[in-house]
C-alpha cells in the first residue's frame, strides 16, 4: 500500500446499486466525467471496484496494479475534487 494516495492509485469497493447511484449522483453534482455504461452486476459476486481511469470514473473487476489501495467513498471523492480544483 502506498502512503501517498492520489486519485490515480486508489479504488473503492462498490457494494450494490444504491452505492453506485450515490457515485453517479456525486459525479453529476461535481461535473466529473463518468462511464455512462457502468452498472452493478449481481453476478460479479461483489467484486466491483470504482476507479478513475482515462479521465473518467469507471468500474473494474480487479483493482491490482496501480490502483491497489482501497479507500472509503468520501475520501475517494475528496481526492477526485482536489484533482479538478
Amino acid at each position: 500500500m502506498s502512503d501517498n494516495k492520489t486519485i490515480d492509485n486508489v479504488h473503492v469497493h462498490i457494494y450494490g446499486h444504491e452505492m453506485l447511484g450515490e457515485v453517479i449522483s456525486r459525479a453529476r453534482k461535481n461535473n466529473i466525467p463518468y462511464d455512462k455504461d457502468m452498472y452493478y452486476d449481481f453476478h460479479s459476486h461483489g467484486h466491483v471496484y470504482l476507479v478513475f481511469q482515462q479521465g473518467q470514473l469507471t468500474l473494474i473487476e480487479d483493482p491490482s496494479g496501480p490502483q491497489e489501495d482501497e479507500v472509503w467513498l468520501n475520501y475517494f471523492f475528496e481526492l477526485l475534487i482536489l484533482k479538478y480544483d
